[in-house]
């Protein structure tokens, strides 16, 4: 992995439905497990009451196709749509096919190479954002979020199949932050890109790359899976 600045390329992100042309067939019978695994003998969905009282189908998951250089219309998402500090992964130069599973599964993302680099590099980075779920009361989560959005510290790490894992630290604006240094900024900043992440495919492929990302003081990965945690098929 590897460090080489920022980017700014400006895509579309694409919704896709499932059976929708070009989706890999692992990401296909990955969502049926799913949606089996959570459904009825009668076919209908199971709903799951989830600790807060909120009823949940574990089985609903989400698919979205992401091109190129999608990284302003994920940002812009983020910004748009706050939630508990997620973590996407965006690709410079491959289009990536991703499925999200619902919160309350525990389940990391999981992202499919639809169209692979032409060299023997895949360049990344990770969008990431702070949480607006802090806080008992609305103004409280208001003000957290704000809050977080001057003072994040982020966290990004690659684990490779071969054990080895690969970190970088870095604040609101996505500049390198050593342990232990609390950056402060006037403004905030509500959706952050990482550094690059360059990845040797002649070293993974046909393996699987997890990425995850969180910021310091939040519940960690394990706080928020679904959103944080990427296994990138390669």
């Amino acid at each position: 992995m590897s460090i080489t600045g920022l980017r700014g390329a400006s895509s579309v992100q694409t919704p896709s439905s499932a059976g929708a042309p070009g989706l890999p067939q692992a990401l296909l019978d990955a969502q049926s497990a799913q949606r089996k695994l959570h459904q009825n003998a009668d076919g209908t969905a199971r709903i799951t009451r989830h600790y807060d009282g909120r009823e949940l189908d574990l089985g609903k998951s989400t698919v979205a196709e992401l091109p190129a250089g999608s990284f302003s219309a994920v940002m812009n998402q983020m910004k748009e749509r706050p939630d508990a500090g997620r973590a996407l992964v965006v690709a410079d130069n491959a289009s990536l096919a991703v499925l999200r599973f619902g919160y309350g599964t525990g389940k990391p993302m999981e992202v499919w190479l639809q169209e692979a680099p032409k060299g023997k590099s895949l360049v990344l980075n990770v969008a990431i954002a702070p949480s607006c779920h802090a806080g008992d009361t609305p103004g409280e989560k208001s003000k957290n979020y704000e809050l977080f959005g001057r003072t994040n510290v982020y966290n990004v790490e690659v684990a490779y199949p071969d054990g080895t894992v690969e970190r970088m630290k870095f604040d609101v604006r996505a500049n390198d932050v050593v342990a232990g240094d609390k950056p402060a900024y006037e403004h905030p900043v509500y959706a952050t890109l990482s550094p690059d992440i360059t990845i040797d495919l002649d070293r993974a492929r046909g393996k699987n790359v997890v990425v995850r990302g969180w910021a310091d003081g939040s519940a960690g990965v394990a706080g928020y899976r679904e959103r944080r945690e990427t296994i990138l098929h390669l």
